[in-house]
Parts: structure tokens; C-alpha cells; sequence
């Protein structure tokens, strides 16, 4: 009885033994074609497709799978990748794990369906040097964090799916996506869903066949799309759109070349973008697309031309300085041109020239705030200090009909403009804020604004030069920039510029305005020389008023002097002057001087006959 027993047990030890080294074999044989029997991880290893049995190291170090080279590697580990065609899938589990590539690795996926080439699953990874084609859903798919792929050729995948794939999908945070091309995949090139990730230096052309979409598109909050170039994808060429929080917040694209995509070279909705710097030329639509109301984003020192519609398109609230916009509204249909804003825009310091039909539009053809003294309701567009191909200026029928630069649209505030298309004195920073009563807003030290009554919303700006033309009475080289959102509940602000030193003389620095056309003192100004601020109250009835305020320009001056009045002087003593002709003595005229030499000449004849008669 106890020998069957034993037996029993003995069987039963012997079948869990198959089993477990049943399941070891099946886990290592789940990607690649080598089993993992034995637990030795190395540091680093070597693949290459000619690699067999009789390789020195195999199995351990040296492997003929990239997925069996990858299983063999420690965390941190480094995989060598030979030049050869690796017809495999291949899954990163790993963090730290280093994948190089030479010239000539591809990772061939012709014939695997639904299948995602790379799958980056760990943290920390590196992937460098590979060739990823052909498969039919990502080329490279990351759902972890802190990667980086660099230097890859990512090209014709995603050609026979019906979901969202890319040659590069990022899914994780933080990664970076560097020196890469993607070029001619079903969909998107590079497609960003994370948050706070890096796409620099990449190549991302003639993608989106399969029904139009993007070089690059990002979905996210504070990504970065530095110095990629983005041509010929058969939509947008950089997309941004917001995720599935609904968020497309502070995101930077800056330093791009996008041109001769289908539609927009940049269609971006959301807020807070810094877009700047980048060159955008023959797109089939708009330059640059600003989709949302009340963007609040910066548009800066971009060039921008011959795209067919506008070279950009803004609708409310954004900055849009420095920017060269030539050449665009190529379709020619009617109210194309440069740049069509909305109201809330901000245009400065931009050279905008040799566009077709206008320079600037409005939407709708103007700028509508209720509630608003100026221009019976209506508040112009800021677009000053502007060079627009002349120095006469922009041309507007009724405005400026002399002005033969590009023509604008209505209620658009553009005097004073550039003469010249030099470089202007731009904004070296600007910053918008909500203030409620009481609150105060700061902006480099520089320019200080305190809602003393009401609330609103205000944008602040610093230059470090005069912004204008003009000078005004002792300035001391301090400007900033004040706009309020019209129309507003501010009922009154305390504006401050700060200086340092002791100017002379101090008791008489003042606060000026650029008023449109010169420079002027406020109505209620005055220094604190302890705190070494000027001050200038601004409400509903002073110089300026709070409507004034839609892009004004602050400096420091000194008062100017008031002139002397003119002091009575005494009269000079009256000279003789030379006898004319008629009265000379000689000609025998009895005019002037003779008469006295008449008189004389009868009293002496009168005195010489008393004298006779007397005798």
C-alpha cells in the first residue's frame, strides 16, 4: 500500500516537472525562434541573421533573433543589430535597454498583419540605427516613458489598417523622437498622444495617402516639435488636437520647415502655443491655422509665404509679432491674402508685403464689441508698427487711400506703421492675466498693472528699445506694452514702470503714451522716488482712457518744461539814415533838409535891413 503511495507520488512530481519545463520552453518561444531554457543574462549581445548553432556564444551572447537577443539581455543591457532583413516582430520589456542598429538593418514586415513592428513597452530605452518598413499597423509603437528613438527610417507601415497608426506612435510620456525620417506611411508619420515629449530634428514627408493625414500630430499637454521638416503629406503637415481630457495645452513648435502639404502647413487647436521661428512655403491651404477662439498662444518670428489661402489665420487672442508673411492668397478668391485675424489679435512688428487681395482681414469684416465708445461700437484691430511693403503705409479706401502697401480690411487699427522694413523694435516678452479687484500683475521687473477697481483680462509686454518713431522729453529707455480685452469690467487701473538710479530731476518723471500719433503725458501721473516707480492712474475719464488700452505703449520721461515768456526789451535808438536823392541839398529840392537853410538864410536878410534902416 505504502509502495503504491509512493508511486503515485513520484508520477505526479515527474508530471509537474514537464509541465514547468513545458511552460519555460513556450514563454521563450513566444517572439523569436530560439528557446531561453537556462536564466544566464548577459550585458551585452549580438544578432545578425547569418548568425547558427556554430557561432561562438550562441545562444547566450550571440543570437540570430532580435526578440532571442533582447530575452538575453539584462536590464540596461546593449543589443548590436547586424546589417541584414529581420523579418520579426519584436517586443522591448526591459528598461534601460540599448538597441543599435548599423546601415542596412531593416525590420521587414511585408506579409505580417496587424502586427506593430517595435513595441516599446519599459522605460529608459534607446533605439538607434534601424530600418522599420512595411507593417501593417505602427512601425514603432512606445507605451512606456523616457525613451528615445533616434536616427531611424520608418516607412510604408500602416498601409492596410482601418485605426489611427503612424510610422512612430507614442503613447508614453516624456520621450524623445530625434533625427528619425518617416516617409510614405498609410496615415501619419509621427503621432504624439503623450504628454511633455520631444520631436527634434525628424524628416516626416509624403504621408496620410490613405485618405489624408498628417506629417506630424500631437495630442497632449507641453510637447515640444523642434527643427523637424515636414513636405509633402497629403493633409496638414503638424497637426494639434486635444486629448481624451480634452486638453492641447502649452505645447512649442518651433524651428520647422513645413511646405507643400495639401492643406495647412499647421492646423493647431488648443492653447497657449508658442509657435515660433518656423519657415512655412506652398501650402495648399494656410500657412499657419489657429483654430480655437481665445488661443492666447504666441506666433513669433515665423516666414511665411506663398501658401494658397493665408499665410496665417488666427481667431482671437493670440500674439502674432515679428513674423514675415509675403507672397500668400494664391487662390485668388477675393479676400485671401497675409493674415486673417479676429478680434483680440495682436499684430506687431511683422512684415506683411506682396500679398494677394489684402495684408490683413477680419473676419466678417470687422471687429465687433458691444458696449464700447470707440468707433460707434466698434474696436479696431491692433496692428501697429507693422511694415507693409510701403512707407505710405497699408492702403484702405477711406483710411489711408495713398497708401500703396498691402490693403486691409476695416476697423484695423495700423497707424503708426514701419517705413522701412528694417528690423522693428520687438516685444522681449509678453504675458496675459485675469485680475480681479484688488490683484496685480508684474511683468520682468519692469511694468507693474493693479485692478483698483473691477476685474478683466489685461496682456503685458516689455520692450528694450522705443517701440516707435518718435521720441518724448527726457526718456529714460523704460517702455512696456498694456492691452485690455475689450470690452471690460476694469473700472480702473494703476499702471507702474520702475527705473533705477537717481535720473535728475527725479521729483518730475512722468508717464507717457503713444497715443497713435505722438508721444503724450498721462492725465494722472506722478513718481514714487522711495520705491523708484512712475505712476499713471487709468480709468473710465482719463488721459488715456481704459478703451484706449488695445495695445498702448508706456514709457518714463521728464516733464517738459514750460517756455519763458518773451521779456519786453527797450526800443533801440532810431540811426539816421542816409538822405535819399530828393532831399539832397544839391539837387535844389524844397523838400527835407532844405526848408532850415531857407529860414536861416530869410533871418539874416531880415536882421542886415533893421540894421540899415536903424542906422
Amino acid at each position: 500500500m505504502m509502495l503504491k503511495r509512493n508511486k503515485g507520488i513520484r508520477s505526479l512530481f515527474l508530471a509537474m516537472i514537464f509541465f514547468l519545463l513545458t511552460g519555460i520552453f513556450l514563454v521563450g518561444s513566444v517572439f523569436g525562434t530560439e528557446s531561453q531554457t537556462m536564466a544566464v543574462l548577459v550585458e551585452e549581445a549580438w544578432v545578425d541573421d547569418d548568425f547558427d548553432a556554430g557561432t561562438s556564444g550562441w545562444g547566450t551572447t550571440h543570437f540570430a533573433s532580435i526578440q532571442d537577443g533582447l530575452n538575453g539581455l539584462t536590464e540596461n543591457g546593449t543589443l548590436h543589430i547586424a546589417t541584414g532583413i529581420y523579418e520579426e516582430s519584436f517586443l522591448v520589456a526591459k528598461d534601460g535597454v540599448t538597441i543599435l542598429g548599423q546601415d542596412g538593418s531593416i525590420l521587414e514586415g511585408s506579409g505580417n498583419l496587424l502586427h506593430n513592428g517595435i513595441t516599446i513597452q519599459a522605460s529608459g530605452v534607446i533605439l538607434d540605427g534601424l530600418t522599420v518598413q512595411h507593417w501593417n499597423e505602427n512601425g514603432i509603437h512606445i507605451e512606456g516613458n523616457d525613451n528615445t528613438v533616434q536616427n531611424c527610417l520608418i516607412a510604408g507601415n500602416g498601409v492596410a489598417s482601418t485605426s489611427y497608426t503612424a510610422g512612430i506612435k507614442v503613447e508614453g510620456n516624456g520621450n524623445t523622437i530625434s533625427e528619425n525620417t518617416a516617409d510614405s506611411n498609410g496615415k501619419i508619420g509621427i503621432y504624439i498622444l503623450g504628454d511633455e515629449n520631444v520631436v527634434q530634428g525628424n524628416s516626416a514627408s509624403n504621408n496620410g495617402d490613405l485618405g489624408g493625414w498628417r506629417g506630424i500630430e500631437l495630442q497632449g499637454v507641453d510637447n515640444q516639435i523642434l527643427q523637424n521638416t515636414v513636405n509633402e503629406n497629403n493633409s496638414a503637415g503638424i497637426k494639434a488636437d486635444s486629448n481624451s481630457n480634452g486638453l492641447s495645452i502649452g505645447n512649442i513648435i518651433q524651428g520647422n520647415t513645413v511646405s507643400k502639404n495639401r492643406d495647412d502647413g499647421m492646423e493647431l487647436r488648443g492653447s497657449t502655443f508658442n509657435v515660433s521661428n518656423n519657415t512655412l512655403i506652398g501650402n495648399g491651404s494656410n500657412g499657419i491655422h489657429m483654430v480655437n477662439n481665445d488661443s492666447n498662444s504666441e506666433l513669433k518670428g515665423n516666414v511665411v509665404q506663398d501658401n494658397k489661402e493665408y499665410g496665417i489665420s488666427s481667431r482671437g487672442s493670440n500674439q502674432i509679432q515679428g513674423n514675415t508673411v509675403t507672397g500668400n492668397g494664391l487662390l485668388e478668391r477675393g479676400h485671401t491674402g497675409g493674415i486673417r485675424v479676429d478680434e483680440g489679435d495682436v499684430l506687431y512688428a511683422n512684415r506683411i508685403y506682396d500679398n494677394i487681395n489684402y495684408g490683413v482681414y477680419t473676419y466678417y469684416g470687422y471687429v465687433n464689441v458691444d458696449e464700447v465708445s470707440e468707433s460707434n461700437g466698434i474696436v479696431p484691430l491692433v496692428a501697429e508698427h507693422n511694415w507693409w511693403g510701403s512707407g505710405t503705409g497699408p492702403y484702405h479706401p477711406t483710411t489711408n487711400p495713398y497708401g500703396s502697401g498691402d490693403a486691409v480690411r476695416d476697423n484695423i487699427d495700423f497707424s503708426p506703421w514701419l517705413l522701412t522694413s528694417e528690423d522693428p523694435v520687438e516685444l522681449t516678452d509678453t504675458k496675459t492675466f485675469h485680475l480681479e479687484e484688488g490683484e496685480s500683475a508684474s511683468l520682468q521687473g519692469v511694468v507693474y498693472v493693479g485692478a483698483t477697481d473691477g476685474n478683466g483680462i489685461l496682456t503685458l509686454g516689455a520692450y528694450d528699445d522705443n517701440p516707435t518713431n518718435s521720441s518724448f522729453y527726457g526718456e529714460l529707455g523704460i517702455y512696456a506694452d498694456v492691452q485690455v480685452a475689450q470690452p471690460t469690467e476694469l473700472g480702473e487701473l494703476m499702471i507702474r514702470l520702475f527705473y533705477e538710479g537717481d535720473p535728475e530731476p527725479e521729483e518730475e518723471l512722468v508717464l507717457y503714451w503713444w497715443n497713435g500719433s505722438q508721444w503724450a503725458i498721462c492725465s494722472n501721473t506722478g513718481v514714487n522716488r522711495s520705491e523708484n516707480y512712475v505712476w499713471a492712474i487709468v480709468g473710465p475719464q482719463t488721459t488715456p482712457a481704459l478703451s484706449h488700452l488695445i495695445g498702448s505703449e508706456f514709457g518714463i520721461g521728464l516733464m517738459e518744461p514750460e517756455p519763458e515768456e518773451p521779456t519786453e526789451e527797450e526800443e533801440p535808438e532810431a540811426t539816421p539814415e542816409e538822405p535819399a536823392e530828393a532831399d539832397n541839398p544839391k539837387t535844389g529840392s524844397m523838400t527835407g533838409s532844405t526848408i532850415p537853410w531857407l529860414v536861416l538864410a530869410a533871418s539874416g536878410w531880415m536882421m542886415q535891413r533893421k540894421r540899415k534902416e536903424h542906422k
